[in-house]
């Protein structure tokens, strides 16, 4: 599990990118885990102006929203008995590679030099109906098209 994105580079990129790396499948953008088994978990997807439910078998990697999980405060009692326990603070230099050729700005591949909004070129299409009635809207549209 990771992260959406960034406030640096603002990407999105990085849990995708170990996903491929690791060869597992992966779903971004994550709002909501609606069920999980010992085979797979279902999650909700907030795209653009849809959402959408996606199965995925493990191993799997997803990338959720910053207000998928609000954190629940500690209990009294807890906090008491954890209140001297030592934090451990770990530094770049407790880093076994301190190569800064691989990490920030430097290390990374990409950099963002413009954000901006693309321009609208087309508008988004819906179809209705079941699997085999959409196919073939969506077929119909891309021979008009004349893609195929």
């Amino acid at each position: 599990m990771c992260g959406k994105q960034t406030t640096d580079g603002d990407t999105a990129q990085v849990g995708p990118a170990i996903a491929e790396h690791l060869g597992i499948p992966h779903a971004a953008w994550v709002s909501e885990i609606v069920d999980a088994d010992s085979e797979s978990i279902q999650v909700k997807q907030d795209l653009a102006s849809v959402s959408q439910t996606s199965k995925i078998p493990y191993p799997c990697l997803i990338t959720v929203d910053k207000d998928m999980c609000v954190p629940r405060l500690p209990s009294y009692l807890l906090q008491k008995q954890s209140k001297d326990r030592p934090v451990k603070i770990m530094t770049f230099e407790d880093m076994a590679d301190q190569n800064l050729s691989k990490y920030g700005l430097v290390g990374s591949p990409t950099a963002v030099e413009k954000m901006f909004a693309p321009p609208e070129v087309e508008k988004q299409v819906y179809f209705d109906g079941d699997a085999k009635e959409k196919t073939k809207q969506l077929f119909d549209v891309l021979v008009n098209k004349k893609v195929i």
